[in-house]
């Protein structure tokens, strides 16, 4: 099913150059219109943005950053323009010819083409990933039958290898899809694997009650009754919070259901997560799931992964892992103190910021996102499924997408959903972040919109170059009048004008006060319009892929759909909350501890950064990193190695 929107939306349309001008600067003045299609000259923003996946060792290194610019130097053409990020060299003049060259490239890399920079199939990205031979081993004993429970300290790549095991059991129940149920403890993890929480697959709502009554309540729900009777597999993500009194009970009515004595019935059992991270919710003693009666006989293996994917850095791990167990150093302390050093990059792209609490989260990407003078640009999902009111209700909340998306250009915003595949590229994985440069039809083709582009500021650029001379009083209004004219909505970085050219300056209508100019309208409620959006990938390239909606839905065993929503895969990404960004990898982070209230949330904020360099720590008390007494003592005694390994 084919899901649309309204299609009227606000956009600029430069004049064409080619167009008779009314007066000097006539052809710079913008139209603004109502039309029904894509603009044919759209404007654009270029900028960058940071990943979360790991790229083949063939990419490396990254390309360098840009070097600053010498604000004594005579300004050249382009090096005002937000989206000229090519290296400069202070001490040489820019010619006209060499400035253009950097205008129409976008800082490209040195020996590349435009092409480069959107989707090649020939980057050495691999394909598919990898197992480590541990992550291997565990992926064996499962598909041998095994019931396990595999751990690991924060970016030991738990995930990547529980999407391979959900994938191989897939596989070898082909014929009976219902055998493998795949829960989580929580909504969001659920979403997060294809599967559902695992009171939901259970059908014992909160699971608060005495274990006979919610055996009786499974028993009368013949649709929950059903799933139990087919299980041969169930799979529980992020453990941590699921607690001992409800595994006893899942455990109970499992072997109730199944009329069996063995561990849950004869039900093979595979968990995954870190006890070391977010805990049960409780309101009296916590007890974790390891303290259930029947863990021992229901888990006979553990696997305590070591093998750390996510950081390179040996200091930063072993900080990393003093935390995770509440045992930092002075050293440790002291270097995370020095992290609350600001962080500043020259793409433009701010790191994303962690808070402990949603309204945190929800003002800092409220007043970004008001900070923007550009469009704002609508987008609500459209949402349906089987699932009785409630039940959708409560699964359309859980997941990442987000019932309203309010987006502007230069809008930071981060990927929600794999797209590797048939649906794009394999480096365009959930986690990375990129900015919206524009919006576009769907079917709009980055490459010929780049080119167009490119044409678009070469006619501007050489009608500016006619206009004005090279004088020292006009060097700086020309730059601005190009950067006005193709309305990137960014502030420049000139000095306020002065004399003659501030007034020809006010009599066009233009900036006086060092900015670009804004244009604001009325908010789309919808629109036929995507995103374009420009993602900076770790070594250096640049990509452009238009997002499309994508379909996230929740299905019951049998694989119908209970609850779905077509929605944008993306969210804002200047902020998110600790709690969501669990499995997270992000390149640059900005953490707030100020109002952290649970053992190992700081933990989990913290590993999500995969170096020292891209993390910046606010308001760290070292007196609140807490790890609990029996999750220290049980993994001493259960695992092997605690101590992650690069």
């Amino acid at each position: 099913m084919k899901y649309s929107t309204l299609k009227t939306i606000i956009v600029a349309r430069p004049v064409s150059a080619d167009k008779p001008a009314s007066g000097k600067l006539s052809s710079l003045n913008r139209q603004w219109s109502t039309v029904e299609q894509k603009p044919s000259k759209p404007s654009v923003l270029m900028s960058s943005s940071q990943p979360s996946w790991q790229l083949d060792e063939n990419d490396w290194p990254p390309t360098q950053e840009q070097e600053p610019i010498n604000k004594k130097s005579k300004p050249n053409h382009s090096a005002a323009l937000p989206w000229d990020i090519s290296p400069k060299n202070p001490s040489t003049s820019t010619t006209k010819s060499t400035a253009f060259n950097q205008l129409q490239g976008f800082g490209k890399p040195p020996n590349s083409d435009i092409k480069s920079h959107l989707n090649n199939p020939n980057m050495s990205i691999a394909a598919k990933v990898s197992l480590s031979p541990e992550q291997q081993n565990v992926l064996d004993l499962v598909l041998k039958g095994e019931s396990i429970f595999f751990t690991g300290s924060a970016g030991t790549g738990k995930s990547v290898l529980l999407r391979h095991i959900i994938t191989a059991l897939k596989r070898s129940y082909a014929s009976r899809p219902d055998a493998v149920a795949i829960t989580a403890s929580t909504g969001m993890a659920a979403c997060a694997i294809g599967g559902t929480t695992i009171h939901s697959f259970a059908g014992i709502g909160l699971g608060n009650e005495p274990k006979d009554q919610l055996l009786s309540k499974v028993r009368r729900n013949r649709k929950a009754s059903g799933k139990w009777m087919r299980t041969k597999v169930l799979i529980i993500d992020e453990i941590s919070m699921v607690d001992g009194d409800l595994f006893d009970k899942l455990s109970y009515i499992a072997t109730k259901m199944k009329k069996s004595d063995k561990p849950f019935g004869g039900i093979q059992v595979v968990i995954a997560g870190d006890f070391f991270q977010l805990p049960p919710v409780s309101k009296g003693k916590v007890s974790f799931a390891f303290n259930a009666n029947t863990w021992n006989d229901s888990i006979p293996k553990t696997i305590n992964l070591t093998q750390v994917f996510r950081q390179k850095d040996s200091t930063f791990i072993d900080m990393l892992n003093e935390m995770r167990m509440g045992e930092l150093s002075k050293d440790s302390i002291a270097r995370f103190m020095k992290l609350s050093r600001e962080l500043h990059y020259k793409d433009g792209i701010v790191p994303t910021e962690l808070y402990a609490t949603r309204a945190e989260v929800e003002r800092s990407n409220g007043t970004r996102l008001a900070a923007l003078k550009s469009e704002a640009v609508i987008y609500t999902a459209i949402d349906g499924g089987k699932a009785p009111p409630e039940q959708r209700t409560r699964d359309l909340a859980n997941m990442m997408a987000v019932t309203s998306l309010t987006l502007k250009k230069d809008a930071q915003v981060m990927m929600i959903k794999n797209q590797g595949g048939e649906d794009g590229p394999m480096w365009l994985v959930n986690g990375l972040v990129g900015r919206v440069i524009d919006f576009v039809d769907p079917d709009l083709n980055p490459d010929h919109y780049l080119q167009q582009r490119k044409q678009i500021e070469e006619d501007e650029f050489n009608l500016l170059d006619g206009i004005f001379s090279d004088e020292e009083e006009n060097v700086d209004l020309k730059p601005r009048i190009l950067q006005a004219s193709l309305s990137t909505n960014k502030p420049s970085e000139f000095p306020p004008l002065r004399g003659k050219v501030k007034q020809e300056a006010e009599s066009q209508g233009l900036p006086t006060d060092g900015s670009a100019g804004t244009s604001t309208t009325k908010p789309n409620t919808a629109s036929q319009l995507v995103p374009l959006v420009e993602w900076f990938l770790m070594n250096g390239k640049r990509e452009f892929t238009v997002v499309k909606r994508a379909e996230f839905k929740v299905e019951n065993m049998e694989g119908e759909i209970q609850s779905r929503r077509s929605q944008l895969p993306l969210i804002l990404a200047w902020a998110m909350s600790i709690h969501k960004s669990q499995g997270q990898t992000l390149q640059r982070v900005k953490v707030d501890l100020g109002k952290v209230f649970e053992k190992g949330q700081i933990y989990v904020a913290l590993s999500r950064a995969t170096s020292l360099d891209g993390l910046q720590v606010l308001r760290f008390d070292p007196k609140k990193v807490m790890a609990h007494p029996e999750v220290i003592k049980w993994s001493k005694d259960n695992l092997i190695g605690l101590g992650p390994s690069i």
